[in-house]
C-alpha cells in the first residue's frame, strides 16, 4: 500500500509539473517591470508562457480543456491513467483487484490536487 502512496505522491507531482508547463495568459497592453540589483527589466506578453503554453492555448474552447491542462483536480481524470497502467504492468497483485481500486485512486489524487491547488 506504501508504494500506492508513492505512486499518488508522484502521479500529483506530474499533474503539478504539466498544469505550469502549459501555463498561459495574455496580458495585451500590460508591462510590468523588475528592478533588482540596480538593473531594470521589461516583461512583455510573451514572458507569461509556460513551456508548452501552446496546449493550453489550443484545448481553451475545447471540452477536455479541464481534464488536460485547465484545471489541477480535475486533471486527476486524465493523467492518471498512464501512471497507474504503467504500475498495474509490474505490480505482483491481482490485475482485477487494481481495476476495482483505480476510481478510488483517481478520488484521491484529484483530493491532493485540490490541496496543492489552494492558494
Amino acid at each position: 500500500m506504501l508504494d500506492l502512496l508513492i505512486l499518488l505522491l508522484m502521479n500529483s507531482a506530474l499533474c503539478f509539473g504539466f498544469w505550469n508547463a502549459c501555463y498561459y495568459e495574455k496580458l495585451t497592453g500590460l508591462l510590468r517591470s523588475e528592478c533588482s540589483g540596480g538593473r531594470c527589466h521589461e516583461f512583455n506578453d510573451e514572458d507569461v508562457k509556460g513551456v508548452l503554453w501552446f496546449v493550453d492555448k489550443w484545448a481553451k474552447d475545447k471540452w477536455f480543456y479541464k481534464p488536460l491542462c485547465g484545471c489541477l483536480p480535475c486533471m486527476a481524470s486524465f493523467h492518471s491513467i498512464y501512471p497507474y497502467i504503467v504500475y498495474v504492468m509490474y505490480a505482483d497483485y491481482n490485475i482485477l483487484q487494481y481495476a476495482l481500486f483505480y476510481p478510488v485512486y483517481v478520488l484521491a489524487l484529484s483530493g491532493v490536487n485540490y490541496l496543492i491547488d489552494r492558494k
